[in-house]
């Protein structure tokens, strides 16, 4: 069970950092500051998508290992679990740039008639 729930947690990772990122925007923030949170979520995102694609093959693999020799169970959950690791090195380090992030508003023009 531990082998199919495994890769569904770099979605987790990625909303928990969503809603840090989201935090960090404002009405009326500039555009320089709108892709300071775009390339601050950037790391979760990509280590997200690439250790979850790699996780799931991973698991799909010890899966099927396990079926054929039920005893490596334990043992083959430090595989998926190596993997792991990247995606959590993702979400801190999103978190680390996310909160490093300071959000500049752009100056309000008004029209004189």
């Amino acid at each position: 069970m531990v082998f199919v729930l495994l890769p569904a947690t770099q979605g987790i990772y990625g909303f928990i950092i969503g809603l840090i990122a989201s935090a960090q925007l404002k009405a009326g923030m500039d555009v320089s500051s709108g892709w300071a949170v775009f390339a601050a979520v950037m790391p979760m995102a990509i280590s997200g998508l690439v250790s979850g694609i790699m996780q799931g093959k991973c698991a799909a693999n010890c899966i099927y290992a396990v079926g054929k020799q039920e005893s490596l169970s334990g043992k083959l959950i430090v595989y998926p679990g190596m993997i792991e690791f990247y995606a959590i090195l993702g979400l801190i380090i999103s978190i680390m740039l996310v909160g490093g992030i300071t959000v500049t508003l752009a100056p309000v023009v008004t029209a004189a008639l």
